[in-house]
């Protein structure tokens, strides 16, 4: 018997570089996870940064992930992805 999929739900975001690009290649490299296949995604916003005087708007958005990983490995896959992206932990905001 195969194991149930869950449904997660990730909001993805950047305002450095190319922005919408480093989004829509996030969501691509989180379909190549094993166990993992996006089902769905939201438009892309703009939005002001809040709390923070940087001068970049971001680009956001959510994505619909079938998902066979439990919570926590799932974070850790994600985590891979922002590091292979090269983000830099940050004091968070919201």
């Amino acid at each position: 018997m195969a194991e149930p999929a869950h449904l997660a739900y990730i909001g993805v975001g950047s305002n450095l570089g190319d922005r919408l690009r480093l989004c829509q290649d996030a969501l691509l490299a989180l379909d190549r996870v094993p166990g993992c296949r996006v089902v769905g995604r939201s438009a892309w916003y703009l939005t002001e940064p809040v709390g923070t005087p940087c001068p970049y708007w971001f680009v956001n958005g959510a994505v619909a992930v079938e998902t066979l990983l439990g919570p926590r490995a799932l974070l850790r896959r994600l985590q891979g992805i922002e590091a292979a992206f090269r983000r830099m932990p940050a004091e968070r905001w919201g």
